[in-house]
């Protein structure tokens, strides 16, 4: 039984497109930089304690609400590309794309937050860890605007042409690069709920 099961893993693996193996691979490298990175916060919490705020920054849960609501949007992408409705689809990107900018825009004011209550980069080991980790979060959310920046621009192209809009609806290579968005945005929502989680333990 494990034989087989490492055969249908050997298998999956080559059929899959080289780009899709790297974004796959760059999640896992990602997913493992952020487990390294949170181990030591973890101990630092438990040896030093938490760190009092007087709340925790109300820009963290304002910008966990707009992550949230930008993964349920982009809940639909497939299905919409599958009937055709580009126009629907640009619309739903560029809500998407509103919601990442909103999300960096809030981790900002979140830090600012941080800094009137005394929490500074500087400080104790505990904060220092909560600005790295939102720090590369915020850099991977910028990751992903890039690549959602490129799927608005092809949709936009493809709209011009009625026979480029008919392939590009039905081209497996551009449902695929649809579905790694949508992989990539449950990545780094549920890396942003395991911190968010993780801070409300710590500087509660």
């Amino acid at each position: 039984m494990i034989i087989v099961k490492k055969e249908n893993l050997v298998k999956r693996s080559e059929d899959m497109h080289p780009y899709q193996m790297l974004v796959y691979l760059a999640m896992g490298s990602s997913g493992l930089i952020f487990i390294f990175l949170t181990l030591p916060f973890i101990l630092s919490v438990l040896s030093a304690g938490p760190v009092h705020l007087t709340k925790l920054p109300v820009f963290f849960w304002i910008s966990t609400v707009v992550l949230l609501a930008g993964s349920m949007s982009a809940h639909w992408l497939i299905n919409i590309l599958r009937h055709g409705k580009l126009p629907e689809l640009q619309q739903v990107l560029y809500i998407l794309l509103g919601t990442c900018v909103l999300f960096v825009t809030f981790q900002f004011c979140g830090w600012c937050e941080l800094g009137m209550e005394g929490i500074y980069r500087s400080g104790l080991p505990t904060s220092s860890y909560l600005y790295l980790l939102t720090g590369i979060h915020v850099l991977h959310i910028l990751g992903l605007m890039l690549f959602l920046s490129k799927l608005i621009v092809d949709v936009h192209q493809v709209r011009k042409d009625p026979i480029k809009e008919l392939i590009f609806e039905t081209n497996p290579y551009v449902i695929m690069k649809f579905r790694l968005f949508k992989h990539i945005l449950l990545f780094v929502d549920i890396v942003w709920i395991v911190f968010f989680l993780l801070f409300m333990l710590a500087f509660g």
